[in-house]
């Protein structure tokens, strides 16, 4: 926009000179001006020039005005695209920092494991399946069961990080709040998500919810990769069927 502007500024001043060098030359040639004429025609020239030039000016001026407008419209919208992000960065904040917490509390009350260990657990038994290596599915059936059921509620926080998401309208900012997510989290935390949505995607009875589910995990697999530039994480792991196909195992 800036780069714009000094190009407009530019085009306005080229014209301005134009614009005069044109008039005095079709004033010397139309009528002959000598600069001995009495003081009579010094004062037509410049009735003359007045008359047909103070418009362009005055045009050209204008012109400048609402450019000067329209930047600063633009920093003012943007600085407050600004503020509303770090209002929303400081609430999703608080809410990490919450989930955090419970991520490393206990599983259940019969057992000590952090909830966060049986996260990196399923991971392990996810990438075991990718592989096509077999895991045990009981452990890993087991597993599924104690996150369904532990303090935090993945599909509710998935949700609610995406709805925050789906208010910013900057890129950068879109991008920025991903790369917090990511920072603050840690992918396995995020395929558990998934996990989950997709559970709730293929036993979901209303057809008029599954675009926003489908929504929701493209958006947890962007966090996921976010930091990876690997073809192979961003096609194998987040295999449709292969992800799929591991969620029918819990369900």
């Amino acid at each position: 926009m800036k780069n714009d502007k000094n190009i407009y500024a530019k085009g306005s001043l080229f014209a301005a000179l134009s614009s005069v060098i044109i008039s005095l030359l079709f004033f010397y040639l139309r009528f002959d001006f000598h600069f001995d004429a009495p003081l009579k025609n010094w004062i037509d020239t410049a009735t003359y020039f007045n008359n047909l030039l103070s418009p362009i000016f005055l045009f050209i001026t204008i012109f400048l005005l609402y450019l000067t407008w329209k930047d600063t419209k633009l920093g003012l919208e943007q600085q407050n695209y600004d503020n509303n992000f770090h209002i929303l960065m400081d609430s999703t904040s608080t809410y990490l920092d919450d989930l955090k917490r419970k991520l490393n509390k206990q599983i259940s009350d019969e057992d000590e494991v952090p909830i966060i260990s049986c996260v990196e657990a399923l991971n392990v038994y996810y990438d075991s399946f990718v592989t096509d290596i077999l895991a045990d599915n009981d452990v890993c059936t087991e597993t599924y069961n104690l996150l369904a059921n532990c303090d935090v509620n993945f599909n509710v926080s998935a949700t609610y990080l995406f709805q925050q998401y789906r208010q910013i309208s900057d890129e950068r900012h879109k991008t920025a709040y991903k790369l917090n997510l990511y920072g603050t989290l840690d992918k396995h935390v995020f395929n558990v998500m998934i996990f989950f949505k997709i559970g709730v995607l293929e036993f979901t009875f209303f057809k008029h919810d599954k675009p926003a589910i489908e929504a929701e995990i493209e958006f947890l697999k962007d966090v996921a990769l976010i930091a990876h530039e690997n073809e192979y994480l961003k096609i194998k792991p987040y295999d449709k069927k292969k992800l799929k196909d591991f969620c029918e195992l819990f369900n």
